[in-house]
């Protein structure tokens, strides 16, 4: 063969450019037909056939028209129309056909009347997923549910309050001056809170194998496991604390979503209730716990405009009364639960159609019960986590601790002593009138604002009015005055104390030892963690402490106090000589508590009252750090899990603050107006969670379903070995390691410029390890039963990803024939490109903007040479917990399949994959040419000599493909395939 060159001379076209040659890209995209950009000032060049480059013989250009398959539906098995136009070549399938143009079918419409799209089996909507269903493996990652912010809602970690939370939309990009250069463009200020890593926040995924699998007896349409994937990527210490999981007091797992502890890789099962098929249909039932809970989650996080493209789009214009992008961006800042409410609006609740809710469920699409498996699954893991913190504080709190008690009683004395150094200087401790040093010395190691010079006295007498009968206290005017006068502000200033501060109180009046302490601290973080979610299932975005009790210890009433103002009775303080016991003064003093004192009443004794005592407990464990000043934390949880009915804003008690966003919004309120209620789940307004609590299984791995192994000589997961191959799958069950096949992780693609999340699959768990259960001839979990027709079909799909398509935002409504070319460079350039009122524009704090959809409902944006900054290409990650490449067909397991992985979103390998290897490792390469090139000089290298000239390897030491022994590769097909055109800007990776 000889060298040529392709030149204008040669090439296969005469006249026009290549880019009038290429393909039309808007065309393809929103038609599924292939068409050149221009065909009028090009031709065929007629002796093209007889090239070298065309010859079929040597040639190394084909020009085959023979037609493609249609069996490339990465997407959903929804039953709706999309978001592909086209499914078969005939018109019929064919969303963009004149017969269909006819009839009005648009993107996201329900599929009816034609079986070889919608057949169960062999359905080509959604073919692969069907696929999956009857003979694979079939993973969904659930939408990530943002509970709140752990700091303090409208804080940052430094505790400065701000105007709105960080989970809020952004309204403005910040100055580009040169103190602020790092914000960059408006794209780049949107594409970088994609690094955001909240740590309040739930996630799970749904797996699904076509044999089941723990007692399953739906096969592939059941989730055989619920997995906590709740990664925290921001430090290596939240990697490592998202992925060990401790124990509570009782000894059952814990698991703290609400702080990013445990959250990551532990395997879950659905409750008893609806741990089948059957149950979960009839448990969706308004009035059911799961039915309550799910349409809470729906209606306050879902838009029912939004969940394109999989519903039907909804795009408005820039005249309308009230454009809005959809999803809308208050309801998805808390994670976009759109496809879950249209479920429940046009197929569940909707009229018409079946009478029961079993009935219902039962017609759904398989990716519409794989959207409520997930959503079940996230939500029972946090009602999990809910339940067994209250169990513990219920277990905590009705223990009694005589060291408390002590401890409490002296701690009292010693807040008298505090109050009367405050007022007069005194550090006199047993009244001999001799100063001891003792409480100076104690003030020395409080902060600044604890100071009497400079504590800042924010609240006035009037405060401490409940009423118009009079002061509290005798004394205590409603001009109080700037600064400190006892009577009317010892609540105020021991309010303003953290636990950090009561530590050192503690450590410097009291007889407590450090251990003692620690015992204190730990109570105190146990019991607000508590407190917390149920002050903020009480009251969501308000200020105020939580009047509601954990059911085991209602009917406590010792200590008067007021939930609204949070002040006590007053109650009675003295001055005790330390060496005789001699009461050397006796005050009375109305103390701030920011939850109710009688919860600590059978901590101090069950059965003789000790108010003061009480409430100085109640000081230390409900501080000022600890319940973050009564405000909230985890306002979500005031509609996920309310503890009375109430529509968006509530009422009385419980009404919310007209001027928080959320509630301010005028489309949240649009869409939830009072008609709309969240629904308290179960049948005891705080412990009703239980109801619907997922079970963990045991931190013994032989006993989970999935794959999950303890490595022998493996340490614990800490800070020093997170990074290392060794412990890429491991959590820590305490102390002990635990190797599981699935982990979600945390990778920045320099290409998307994004904070992508990504699954870690272990292949060597799938192609080695086989169901269990109980399965009888179980497959492997990359299946590879040929007797099943199973082949190593895997389906993965996130729904926490999100695709330009699935955003849609308003058209302008000037804007015409966007699809089409324009002007510039000859009339080559499409009118997205050149057309202002086509583009999208993405600003925060602006009307934004969205090419306007087609007539089908199809976006342009996927193919507008601009990537949408509020895209997340979360995907998938194929590697080995060994680090071996992966083998699909060892000697032990002789696998004679290799894989097929279909998904929508990006996919990416690690390290060595599938290579020719006698063995399957990287020390036995085979390899076809043995003779190198890159030590050659390039005349001699390439060109003809790069075929004709290298010495390769005989046939008897590399088998031909049809061989299965002596070389480990599988010749059959592995195909990771991500969404056409570039709907995620970046399809899939590989990165080695």
């Amino acid at each position: 063969m000889a060298d040529v060159r392709l030149t204008n001379a040669n090439h296969s076209v005469t006249g026009g450019r290549p880019s009038d040659i290429s393909v039309d890209a808007l065309t393809l995209f929103t038609q599924d037909k292939t068409k050149h950009v221009r065909g009028d000032n090009w031709s065929r060049r007629a002796a093209w056939p007889t090239t070298i480059f065309a010859n079929e013989d040597v040639g190394r250009t084909i020009n085959d028209p023979t037609a493609r398959p249609f069996v490339d539906d990465f997407y959903r098995a929804d039953d709706r129309w999309g978001p592909k136009p086209r499914y078969k070549e005939t018109s019929a399938f064919d969303l963009t056909s004149p017969e269909n143009v006819a009839k009005g079918l648009t993107l996201g419409d329900k599929i009816t009347g034609l079986d070889q799209l919608i057949n169960p089996a062999t359905g080509l909507d959604g073919y692969w997923e069907r696929q999956a269903i009857r003979s694979g493996l079939r993973l969904i990652v659930g939408q990530r549910l943002e509970l709140g912010n752990n700091q303090g809602w409208n804080t940052v970690p430094t505790g400065l309050p701000l105007d709105g939370d960080p989970l809020y939309p952004a309204e403005t990009k910040p100055t580009n001056n040169t103190t602020q250069a790092r914000f960059g463009g408006h794209h780049e200020y949107l594409q970088r809170r994609s690094l955001q890593d909240n740590l309040a926040a739930v996630q799970g995924m749904v797996l699904y194998h076509y044999q089941g699998g723990n007692g399953i007896t739906n096969n592939g349409e059941f989730p055989a496991a619920c997995v906590a994937l709740t990664a925290h990527p921001g430090t290596r210490q939240s990697i490592v604390n998202s992925r060990t999981f401790g124990n509570n007091a009782d000894g059952s797992l814990k698991v703290d979503f609400l702080n990013g502890q445990g959250t990551n890789g532990w395997e879950f099962q659905f409750p008893v209730t609806f741990d089948t098929e059957g149950k979960f249909g009839q448990e969706l039932a308004v009035g059911q716990p799961l039915g309550n809970a799910l349409r809470n989650l729906a209606y306050f996080a879902g838009d029912p405009a939004g969940g394109a493209p999989s519903f039907k789009p909804v795009q408005d214009a820039s005249d309308d009364t009230l454009p809005q992008v959809h999803p809308a961006p208050y309801l998805s800042m808390w994670g976009d639960f759109s496809p879950l409410r249209r479920i429940f609006a046009e197929y569940l609740d909707a009229s018409g159609g079946p009478s029961s809710i079993k009935d219902r469920y039962d017609a759904l699409s398989f990716a519409d019960k794989a959207t409520l498996h997930s959503a079940a699954c996230t939500l029972s893991m946090l009602a999990y986590n809910l339940q067994s913190e209250y169990d513990q504080v219920r277990t905590g709190l009705a223990s009694e601790n005589p060291d408390f008690r002590t401890i409490a009683t002296e701690l009292r004395q010693g807040m008298f002593r505090i109050i009367d150094y405050l007022e007069t200087g005194n550090d006199d401790e047993n009244g001999d009138g001799i100063p001891d040093g003792k409480i100076a010395a104690l003030f020395s190691k409080l902060p600044a604002e604890l100071q009497q010079a400079t504590w800042n006295d924010l609240v006035d007498g009037a405060a401490l009015l409940p009423d118009s009968s009079g002061p509290i206290v005798p004394g205590c005017t409603p001009s109080d005055p700037a600064g400190f006068q006892k009577l009317c502000d010892v609540g105020e200033y021991f309010a303003d104390f953290t636990l950090a501060d009561w530590r050192v109180v503690l450590d410097e009046t009291t007889n407590a030892t450090e251990t003692q302490l620690d015992d204190i601290e730990a109570f105190a973080g146990q019991i607000a963690t508590g407190l917390n979610t149920v002050r903020d299932r009480e009251l969501g975005f308000s200020p105020g402490g939580a009047t509601v009790k954990l059911a085991a210890l209602s009917g406590k009433d010792v200590v008067v106090w007021d939930a609204a103002t949070q002040l006590t009775e007053s109650l009675a303080f003295t001055k005790t000589d330390p060496d005789t016991g001699t009461v050397l003064a006796t005050e009375s003093f109305v103390l701030k508590s920011q939850c109710d004192p009688d919860l600590f009443a059978d901590v101090i004794s069950p059965s003789t009252p000790f108010k003061e005592e009480q409430v100085a407990l109640s000081l230390v464990a409900c501080s000022q750090n600890t319940l973050g000043a009564a405000a909230a934390k985890y306002p979500s949880l005031f509609y996920l899990f309310p503890v009375v009915d109430h529509d968006l804003k509530g009422s009385g008690a419980n009404a919310q603050p007209d001027l928080e966003e959320y509630i301010a919004d005028s489309y949240v309120n649009a869409v939830n107006p009072t008609t709309v209620t969240f629904k308290v789940v179960g049948t005891d307004p705080i412990e009703g969670v239980g109801d619907i609590a997922a079970t963990p299984s045991p931190s013994t791995p032989a006993n989970w379903v999935l794959p999950a192994s303890s490595p022998s000589g493996v340490a614990a997961l800490d800070t020093s070995n997170v990074d290392n191959l060794t412990h890429a799958f491991i959590i820590n069950a305490g102390t002990a390691p635990i190797r599981v096949p699935f982990l979600d992780k945390g990778i920045f693609d320099g290409r998307e410029q994004l904070n992508n999340r990504v699954l870690d699959i272990d292949m060597d768990a799938l192609t080695t390890e086989k169901v269990g259960g109980g399965v009888t001839d179980a497959d492997f979990w990359l299946p590879a039963d040929l007797e099943n027709q199973a082949e190593g079909v895997f389906f993965a799909f996130r729904e926490d990803a999100v695709r330009e398509d699935e955003i849609v935002r308003p058209r302008n409504a000037s804007a015409l024939n966007c699809a089409g070319l324009g002007g510039g460079i000859g009339a080559r350039q499409y009118r997205i490109e050149t057309e202002t009122a086509c583009r999208m524009r993405v600003r925060p704090g602006s009307l934004q903007q969205d090419p306007p959809l087609t007539d089908q409902l199809i976006s342009l944006k996927p193919v507008d040479f601009i990537a949408d900054p509020e895209r997340r290409t979360h995907g998938f990650r194929l590697r080995t917990a060994s680090g071996d490449p992966a083998d699909f067909s060892g000697p032990s397991f002789a696998r004679k399949v290799g894989m097929t992985l279909v998904t929508d979103n990006p996919v990416y390998i690690m390290g060595n994959f599938n290579v020719h290897s006698t063995d399957g490792t990287t020390s036995t390469i085979v390899e076809e040419f043995v003779e190198t090139l890159w030590n050659k000089p390039v005349n001699t290298a390439f060109g003809a000599n790069f075929y004709n000239n290298r010495t390769h390897l005989t046939p008897t030491t590399l088998p031909t493909s049809t061989k299965t022994t002596g070389d480990r590769w599988k010749s059959y097909p592995m195909q990771f395939t991500s969404s056409p055109a570039d709907s995620w800007m970046g399809l899939w990776k590989m990165a080695f």
